[in-house]
């Protein structure tokens, strides 16, 4: 082969990647009122310098994910030889994390009016529609790309590949790149203007750019195919991971760095202690008797002629584990606090369900996860849009972006008997249905809890309600009675 690959390779740390440019990645605008086949060779090309600053740190951050980190290309000065370089992948951990956290179970979509048969009817069938396409695989590929890199992508096309004997639904979902994919927005509202994914073909690169009107395949600095989009919307769609597209990753690296360079310094210390310098004093030792020596474990010297007395000694200097240990952990924690992840502290005794959630950190993962969602949501409903409009053309849905809530089905298992006791009460006090399931959180779809729940939760509290008063009225003819028995009743 006459061109190897050359793999890259995270040398440096990840603030020299990112020099002047600041930690997220950079949001891309264009001061045009519209892109047109006047103007589009220029914005992408404009386009392409910014992106080109977004690609470099987000492979530096992919490879950092897989365990490409700077400590592997440690040199070390003093004893050379000595040079332990551990990673310990907290990186992995972290997104992955993160990723289970909000994508470990499927998407759902609701209706929001339920008695609606024929919206019904629609939501089953997009709901089936998105099962077919794998859409929670793709959610948790993209969710990763977000989590590593700070930004990720999906491509709603037309159709793939794939046979139409196999194929259920009218368009395919796609998890692109974010190396090879982008979104340049309107500087005055914040819309997109065009997206841009690049390809390559026998002679270069080819970029596909769609705007709401047209999508473009330019090559060359110049536009060799265009043709009308026909959906009024960029099929491209930006799922960042927060406002200012910071990763997981990055906001931690320097303590991930830290944790590395400490535990590669442990073990060299431990291989510095056991390899350490023998020192000779007042007298001579010729190599051969030396590697005789380390053969055998044992030397025998004697004292100088001139009554020096001869010494041999090993020049140790043991390392604190102890010292290094609470360093470490102290570095992990802030690592946690920071991320919002809980820690893996033991319970002590009489510590409640609650108490431990406070204290380890889970109820601060979940206020982290609500941050998190309305952003997601936000650029789920981007996609829907585009996917309905396209069901509306093909299939006469009539099913609108109000008509959907999207619940990210996240566990629901803490303080279970809490909130089992918080909604008898509710219902017990009177508290419409609806209002009380949705108020503990005890339900990720709380509507249909009710629809399928509805006759039997009234029947259920009808007959307490019923018991209780028949209860009071007994206790009322007991109290009546024995008026009537002593005395005349007043």
């Amino acid at each position: 082969m006459s061109n190897p690959i050359m793999f890259e390779k995270n040398i440096r740390p990840f603030a020299a990647t990112v020099n002047d440019y600041g930690y997220g990645r950079l949001v891309i605008y264009t001061d045009q009122s519209q892109i047109t086949d006047q103007n589009v060779v220029e914005e992408l090309r404009n386009a392409l310098s910014y992106h080109n600053i977004n690609v470099e740190c987000i492979k530096y951050l992919d490879r950092y994910y897989r365990g490409d980190q700077p400590i592997l290309y440690r040199v070390k000065k003093v004893r050379p030889d000595i040079n332990n370089k551990v990673v310990e992948n907290h990186a992995l951990e972290v997104v992955d994390s993160k990723v289970a956290d909000l994508y470990g179970e499927p998407i759902q979509y609701v209706l929001a009016d339920s008695e609606n048969e024929v919206k019904a009817k629609q939501m089953e069938t997009l709901n089936k529609y998105m099962k077919s396409e794998d859409k929670a695989a793709l959610d948790i590929e993209r969710g990763r790309w977000a989590s590593i890199c700070g930004t990720s992508y999906f491509y709603i096309g037309k159709e793939n590949r794939m046979p139409k004997q196999f194929d259920e639904t009218p368009f395919y979902i796609k998890c692109e790149n974010p190396t090879k994919t982008f979104i340049v927005y309107y500087s005055d509202d914040n819309t997109p203007a065009f997206s841009v994914q690049i390809r390559r073909n026998d002679k270069g690169e080819l970029y596909h750019v769609y705007t709401p009107q047209m999508h473009y395949i330019i090559q060359d600095g110049k536009i060799i195919y265009k043709e009308p989009n026909g959906n009024d919307m960029i099929p491209v769609i930006e799922y960042p991971n927060n406002e200012r597209r910071l990763s997981d990753i990055e906001i931690t690296i320097g303590i991930t760095d830290a944790i590395n360079n400490m535990q590669s310094d442990r073990l060299n210390a431990i291989d510095q202690f056991v390899q350490a310098f023998i020192l000779f004093k007042n007298c001579k030792i010729d190599l051969e008797t030396f590697k005789k020596m380390a053969f055998e474990g044992a030397i025998s010297i004697k004292d100088t002629a001139d009554n020096r007395t001869a010494d041999a000694k090993m020049m140790t200097s043991e390392l604190s584990q102890d010292g290094t240990q609470t360093s470490k952990d102290d570095l992990y924690n802030s690592l946690l606090t920071i991320q919002g992840m809980p820690s893996r502290q033991e319970a002590s005794g009489g510590d409640t369900g609650q108490a431990v959630a406070l204290r380890n950190g889970y109820y601060a993962e979940e206020k982290r996860a609500e941050l998190r969602i309305p952003i997601f949501q936000k650029a789920e409903r981007m996609m829907l849009r585009y996917v309905l409009n396209r069901l509306r053309v093909q299939e006469d849905f009539d099913l609108t972006i109000s008509d959907i809530d999207i619940r990210p089905n996240r566990s629901k298992l803490e303080n279970m008997m809490v909130k089992a006791q918080v909604l008898q009460i509710l219902h017990q006090i009177g508290v419409d249905d609806a209002v009380a399931m949705k108020l503990v959180n005890l339900f990720s779809d709380a509507q249909d809890a009710i629809m399928k729940s509805k006759d039997r939760m009234a029947e259920h509290f009808n007959s307490l309600i019923n018991k209780s008063t028949q209860t009071e009225t007994i206790n009322v003819n007991e109290d009546q009675t024995e008026v009537d028995d002593g005395g005349t009743a007043i």
